[in-house]
């Protein structure tokens, strides 16, 4: 119980906010926190939409995660979404995010790389997440 009590102080008082944003969960059942990652391959053009649709998600119960790879381009513009996400942790429209980009790749290697990143950010972070969605760009947020 120590270890774990000092791991969540670590994370939430020493991690970049750019990246690694996380929230306390509570030992009672009703106020477990979810840990999600959401894996998504698709077009460059995309990405913005994909960011700004998940930074709403309520992150009262979850702990949200996207992992975007890029089949087609380099996302232009990313240190300006960094910023939005550092801007916006006061009001809770932020959202943790890495894009990628995987351009000559097959889906089944875009996949490969997307569940290898998963494992890296496990890795990073000492805590398995509870789940991974692998999901296409076109499929509607609003599903997630």
């Amino acid at each position: 119980a120590f270890l774990h009590s000092r791991w969540k102080r670590f994370l939430f008082y020493f991690s970049d906010p750019k990246t690694k944003i996380y929230f306390k969960s509570s030992d009672d059942y009703n106020d477990v926190v979810l840990d999600i990652i959401v894996l998504v391959m698709g077009d460059a053009a995309s990405f913005e939409d994909w960011y700004n649709n998940m930074k709403t998600i309520n992150k009262g119960r979850v702990n949200l995660f996207l992992e975007y790879a890029s089949y087609d381009d380099i996302i232009p513009n990313l240190e300006d979404f960094h910023q939005a996400n550092i801007d916006g942790i006061k009001s809770g429209k932020f959202i943790d995010f890495e894009a990628i980009t995987i351009i000559d790749r097959t889906w089944s290697e875009g996949r490969n790389i997307l569940a290898a990143q998963a494992l890296r950010k496990e890795k990073l972070r000492g805590k398995e997440f509870d789940y991974w969605f692998f999901l296409d760009y076109y499929v509607s947020q609003s599903a997630v």
